[in-house]
């Protein structure tokens, strides 16, 4: 165990009884519904299933009043080429497994190879890099945030001039497995601007690390072209965005909520508690020559993010500024935070003090992993939510559509998200969408109104954000899993049956009776459940 591979294999043993949950249980795990099952799972499923298939150019689903693909993501992604290759599923666990993976070999090499040299500190670094690997990062984003490490590892490599190959075919594996417009931008903006440092300071060129730095920049724009294309080239027919009326919170909210990345990262980067590896190693480096290009780097990135907070509540007001978050270059955080806790854990003489630092940031980590929290929960009986097949319930899906002769119609869904009837192949006018059409938004609103009138919170979540364009209940509230036996029904709904139909909606699929639906217009088709499924789903047509 003194030696690398040593180390490298008692990680991967980590890593593979982590997942043992996944392989023991299958499709009876809990995934993450939260931005993952509710949207972009779905999002993928409707793109295989789309005329063309899941990696045609152009084109828009028929859902809602026709999304234009390239706001689903990129499908020259390899996080999506799993998803071809495999079963839904398998494609989400082999996804999780190659950003667990890759978050520690990465950090692990980093460490081992430029700040941690001494065999004597292998401990050190193995610590860090498993607990890194540990962290909960979002499973649709790739390894936007757990791949900066390997990605710096290509650039030290570059800026030495050597293992040249070896590093462009790791940048390139970042650049396809990552997410443009979330880490790809600031981190392109934060390996020019030290380039740039490195040029002004030794009077030399970097050449090297320019070449990787262009090789990166060309190839998202390649495996993102539709994204360039609907930006700088819409055509004068292009729908305006619902999020130009995004509601933006104010100068001093924006800052609280970025301060509060600095000391808990942001929960879409990987939640860690990112401050406190950041305070010990100041101090406990103190004036250590060894650690000093460490510290200049740590200063720079502290110096970029504090700067990208300020512009963010800064450019609040700017209109074609205010939907693009500048302070994402949290997502470059967890990757430092974790190499400095290399380098803390390296300091510190005490072993209670390194067991008991290394253990806080596994504790604190694993306490908002959702997929091990809930998994444990669901299957000890304390949590009744539903798994993967329980979510989607293909089979349920299958029968309803059949039955109700869904092919070429379009429903609408309440006390569900309208991801699950996506998955299976029937289409919704209701749906979770980063961007979609303004004007189908002030469309869906005469639908919902009186909903929305019911409630002052629902009505700022759809009328100051409204990315969820769904059938609200003021009963209901923001909670869209309710199952069979949830006990609830909805007894006075106020939506526009009318408007509803006009959207070009058949039928409105309801996870819970509604008392009041003959008086709306609404007639019962009867309700859909199985044995084992989470759901009872009344239809109404319409």
């Amino acid at each position: 165990m003194k030696t690398r591979f040593g180390y490298i294999l008692a990680g991967i043993l980590i890593l593979l009884l982590y997942f043992l949950p996944n392989l023991i249980w299958g499709e009876g795990s809990f995934i993450q519904v939260h931005d993952f099952l509710d949207s972009n799972v779905a999002h993928i499923q409707a793109m295989k299933l789309s005329e063309g298939g899941l990696f045609a150019a152009d084109g828009d689903l028929p859902i809602l009043s026709g999304i234009d693909r390239a706001t689903a993501g990129s499908p020259y992604n390899l996080r999506v080429l799993l998803y071809a290759l495999l079963p839904t599923f398998w494609a989400i666990i082999a996804n999780l497994v190659l950003i667990k993976l890759t978050a520690f070999l990465g950090l692990f090499f980093l460490l081992t190879g430029y700040v941690l040299k001494e065999r004597k500190s292998l401990g050190a670094a193995f610590v860090a890099s498993i607990l890194f690997a540990l962290v909960p990062f979002y499973p649709d984003y790739g390894i936007s945030s757990a791949g900066i490490p390997l990605l710096m590892l290509a650039f030290a490599w570059l800026q030495e001039g050597r293992r040249v190959l070896p590093a462009l075919l790791l940048i390139a594996y970042y650049a396809a497995f990552s997410t443009l417009v979330l880490s790809g931008v600031f981190a392109c903006v934060a390996l020019a601007l030290l380039i740039l440092i490195k040029w002004v300071s030794f009077k030399k060129f970097p050449w090297w690390p320019f070449v990787g730095l262009f090789f990166l920049t060309v190839l998202y724009v390649v495996l993102n072209w539709s994204l360039f294309v609907a930006f700088l080239a819409p055509g004068a027919s292009a729908e305006i965005s619902h999020r130009v009326e995004f509601v933006q919170p104010s100068f001093w909210e924006s800052l609280g909520t970025s301060l509060g990345a600095f000391l808990i990262a942001q929960y879409h980067a990987g939640t860690c508690l990112a401050v406190l590896p950041v305070i010990l190693f100041f101090v406990l480096s103190r004036f250590d020559t060894k650690y000093a290009s460490l510290r200049n780097v740590t200063l720079f990135f502290l110096g970029l993010m504090l700067v990208g907070i300020l512009l963010k509540g800064l450019l609040l007001k700017v209109d074609f500024l205010n939907g693009f978050q500048m302070d994402r270059f949290y997502f470059l955080y967890p990757a430092l935070a974790f190499t400095l806790l290399g380098a803390a854990l390296n300091e510190l003489s005490s072993k209670h003090l390194r067991r008991l630092l290394a253990l806080g940031m596994l504790v604190f980590s694993l306490f908002f992993d959702v997929h091990l929290r809930n998994n444990l929960a669901k299957h000890l009986g304390l949590l009744d939510t539903p798994s993967f097949a329980q979510y989607y319930d293909t089979a349920l899906m299958g029968r309803m559509k059949a039955e109700l002769e869904l092919e070429g119609k379009k429903v609408a869904c309440l006390g569900m998200h309208p991801a699950i009837p996506e998955y299976s192949g029937i289409y919704t006018v209701d749906g979770y969408y980063q961007s979609y059409p303004l004007s189908y938004k002030h469309r869906f609103q005469q639908v919902i109104q009186g909903e929305l009138d019911k409630s002052d919170e629902l009505k700022s979540y759809f009328c100051d954000w409204g990315s969820r364009c769904y059938i609200f209940s003021s009963e209901l509230g923001q909670n869209f899993l309710w199952g069979k036996d949830s006990g609830t029904t909805v007894k006075e709904l106020s939506v526009d049956a009318a408007a509803l139909k006009d959207l070009g909606c058949d039928f409105l699929l309801s996870a819970l009776p509604i008392e009041n639906a003959e008086a709306l217009g609404l007639r019962d088709c009867g309700s859909f459940t199985d044995e084992g499924s989470f759901w009872e789903i009344r239809a109404y047509g319409l």
